[in-house]
């Protein structure tokens, strides 16, 4: 599906630097306790079972809890790939048939059952829901999609290590440059950062800096 990503823009948000949110670094002992409290709207399994469901009322607490919470999750995996061949067969193709896409769909929310943050996989679940026809689940997942990314946007400047946009996976480094209209050109890991490295002159800072601590962790 290669030639999709030219038209996925139809769901970008579209942010640029100076629409930045409000800076809420993760502080995973909040986070942990908040998530664990039974009494909480907070609570991980009720914010799951929200996202499982496509509540698009999500707000940016929920999406703050939700996104950084599953790094202290049993399954949290930042180097799982997918597994199922078909669904990365139909993933490399650059069209779909009806049938195809049907089965995408299928496929898709099967592994995002196992994967609630493959963000690359949800952008386009979104697309080919707008390819079937199904504008209501393309709106969903969509903005879903958009609430993440503002979340992982909304933690960091990226400008140094220091005020790095926090990520729990490398692939989302990419949805975020996707997102601001951003190309990297090359990747080096400082400290506990990755910084993504830009062509020189070609925008107004020469790179993003990540925190990937809960990756390096986990390992």
């Amino acid at each position: 599906m290669k030639k999709f990503i030219l038209l996925l823009c139809l769901f970008s948000i579209g942010l640029s630097f100076a629409q930045t949110p409000t800076v809420t670094k993760p502080d995973y002992a909040e986070i942990k306790m908040a998530i664990e409290d039974r009494t909480s709207e907070l609570f991980y399994p009720t914010l799951m079972d929200r996202l499982a469901k496509r509540d698009t009322t999500l707000n940016a607490v929920n999406l703050h809890h939700l996104y950084y919470g599953y790094a202290l999750q049993n399954q949290y995996d930042p180097y799982r790939i997918i597994s199922d061949k078909k669904l990365q067969k139909l993933l490399m193709q650059n069209s779909l048939s009806a049938a195809e896409q049907s089965r995408f769909i299928l496929l898709a929310n099967k592994e995002l059952e196992t994967d609630p943050f493959d963000l690359r996989l949800m952008k386009t679940l979104a697309y080919v829901y707008h390819l079937a026809g199904d504008e209501n689940n393309a709106y969903k997942i969509s903005t879903l999609y958009n609430k993440i990314v503002a979340t992982i946007l909304s933690s960091g400047d990226g400008r140094t290590c220091a005020t790095a946009f926090h990520v729990t996976a490398i692939a989302h480094e990419y949805e975020v440059l996707f997102s601001l209209n951003l190309q990297s050109e090359g990747q080096a890991l400082i400290e506990r950062c990755d910084y993504l490295r830009f062509e020189k002159g070609k925008y107004p800072i020469d790179g993003l800096y990540f925190d990937v601590s809960k990756l390096l962790d986990s390992e």
